[in-house]
Order: structure tokens, then C-alpha cells, then sequence
């Protein structure tokens, strides 16, 4: 064999293959290229051609969402405050609704839960009878073959 080889230095090939490039972090990731930024454009870059949020400007008319943005605001007509404007008087006590009490609510919470596992009794009933007649049915097949 020839000692004639053209190879080069240990030290310069491994700067050529580890050197990033312009922008840090590797390759392709710096200066807007295609990481985590996306294109830079004119608007924004990430979502070009989409709309910025939320439904079209044409949505249907009936639409909850044409309602909610683009539907008729009530109107609130002005109102002047003066010394002589008339507050309106407070409800009478026996028309202003009780504030409910922890163990009332836990009464009807109770009452609640009674009638669910109830519910839920019938079904396992409903369940083991349905399991119970598909058995049987399984067990007279069996014998007849």
C-alpha cells in the first residue's frame, strides 16, 4: 500500500462536520428557517390563510355564532341621575327567598342519592335477569348439540 492518500487532518474534518450554522441550535433551526417559529410573512406566519379566531364572517344567520358577534345590542337609553331621581323601594321580607342552610341541602342531597341507587338496584336486577336467560339458552343449545 502507498502512503500517498489524500485524506486530511483529524482536527479539520471534525470542524467541518460539527460547525452549525448561522442562528445556533444545529441545523435549519435559527434565523426563522423551519423550528419552532415557522415562516416569518407578512402577517404573522404561523397562520397564514387561516382566520385569526373564531368562526367566519359569513356564518349563517341563525347561527349562535353570528348572534353572539354580529347580532342586534340591546339598546341602553341614557339615564340622568339627579337628587330628585326616585329609588325604587326593597322587596317586602316575606317576598326575599331564605338563604338555604348546609343541613337542608344535605337532607336533599340524601333524598337524591336514596332515589339514584335505587335506580341503579333495578338496573343490576334487569342485568342478572338478562345474564341469566342468555345462561339458559347457552346451557339448552349446549345439550341439544
Amino acid at each position: 500500500m502507498s502512503d500517498t492518500k489524500d485524506t486530511k487532518p483529524v482536527e479539520e474534518i471534525k470542524t467541518e462536520e460539527t460547525k452549525p450554522n448561522r442562528g445556533g441550535r444545529g441545523r435549519g433551526r435559527g434565523r426563522g428557517k423551519a423550528g419552532r417559529g415557522g415562516k416569518a410573512t407578512a402577517n404573522g406566519g404561523k397562520n397564514e390563510g387561516k382566520p385569526k379566531r373564531g368562526g367566519p364572517k359569513d356564518a349563517p344567520k341563525d347561527s349562535f355564532y353570528y348572534k353572539y358577534h354580529f347580532g342586534e345590542r340591546p339598546q341602553i337609553e341614557k339615564v340622568d341621575v339627579t337628587l330628585e331621581t326616585e329609588v325604587p323601594a326593597e322587596l317586602p321580607k316575606e317576598d326575599i327567598l331564605p338563604e338555604p342552610t348546609r343541613d337542608a341541602h344535605i337532607k336533599t342531597l340524601e333524598a337524591v342519592d336514596e332515589k339514584i341507587n335505587a335506580k341503579k338496584a333495578e338496573i343490576t336486577k334487569i342485568n342478572q335477569k338478562k345474564k341469566d336467560t342468555i345462561n339458559a339458552s347457552k346451557t339448552k343449545r349446549d345439550e341439544q348439540a
